[in-house]
C-alpha cells in the first residue's frame, strides 16, 4: 500500500493526485510521490473549467494549476463565473478572466457583471454604468444609474434611479426613450409598458404597449 490511511475521504483528481480531506479540511495529495501539494487547509475545492482547481481558503478563492503545481491565483480574491468568463474581486475592485484564467479586464472596477451578454459587460465607474467590451474598452460611457445586461441587442437603462426605463442598443444609441415604468421580454418579442410604438431594429420585431 503506497499510502497509509490516515484520510477521512479521498477522491481521484487526475495524475496521481486525490483530494483528501483530513480534519474537515482539503488538500491535493500526491500517491506516486507519497507528498502534499497542497495542504490540507482549505474549505472546499471545485472544478474550474476543467482546466484549474478552485479553493475557499478563510472566505477567499484562488485558482490552482494542478499540472504546474502552482497557484494561478492566490486565494485571496473573490470569484464568480459565467459562461467561460469569471469576475475576480479584490479589496472592492472587479476585473474578469477568461477559462485560463488569463486577465481580460484588469480589476479596477467598483462593479463588473460576471457575464459578457451580447459581447458586453457592465461596468461601475465612480456610481455610474456603463458598457465594455471584451477588450476592456469603455464602449458606452457611464452615465446610468441603472442597467441590465443586454438581451436581444437592447438593454434597459435609466438616467436616474427614480425616473424611468429606456432602451439603447450595442452602440448606445437611445432606441425608445426615458418614458417607461418596466420592460419585459417576451420571446421573440418585447413588450414595454406606457405607450405603443413599433420598430424594426436588426430585423427584430420591437412592439410596445399601453398597460
Amino acid at each position: 500500500m503506497l499510502v497509509e490511511p490516515k484520510f477521512y475521504k479521498a477522491s481521484y483528481r487526475q495524475n496521481d493526485i486525490w483530494q483528501v480531506e483530513i480534519d474537515k479540511k482539503l488538500g491535493l495529495f500526491d500517491i506516486k510521490n507519497k507528498q502534499f501539494i497542497l495542504e490540507p487547509k482549505f474549505d472546499d475545492m471545485y472544478n474550474f473549467y476543467n482546466k484549474f482547481i478552485g479553493v475557499y481558503f478563510q472566505g477567499k478563492e484562488g485558482l490552482f494549476d494542478i499540472n504546474n503545481r502552482r497557484f494561478v491565483l492566490e486565494p485571496k480574491f473573490e470569484i464568480s463565473s459565467c459562461g467561460g468568463t469569471s469576475k475576480v474581486g479584490l479589496n472592492g475592485k472587479y476585473g474578469i478572466i477568461n477559462d485560463k484564467a488569463e486577465f481580460i479586464v484588469p480589476i479596477k472596477y467598483d462593479y463588473i457583471s460576471s457575464c459578457f451578454s451580447n459581447d458586453l459587460s457592465f461596468v461601475s465607474i465612480k456610481n455610474k454604468m456603463g458598457y465594455i467590451n471584451k477588450n476592456a474598452e469603455l464602449v458606452i460611457p457611464a452615465k446610468f444609474e441603472t442597467v441590465t445586461p443586454f438581451k436581444y441587442g437592447f438593454a434597459q437603462v435609466k438616467l436616474d434611479r427614480n425616473k424611468k426605463f429606456g432602451l439603447i442598443n450595442t452602440k448606445g444609441d437611445l432606441i425608445l426613450p426615458f418614458e417607461f415604468d418596466s420592460i419585459y421580454y417576451i420571446e421573440p418579442l418585447a413588450k414595454f409598458s406606457v405607450e405603443f410604438s413599433e420598430m424594426r431594429e436588426a430585423n427584430k420585431d420591437i412592439s410596445a404597449s399601453k398597460e
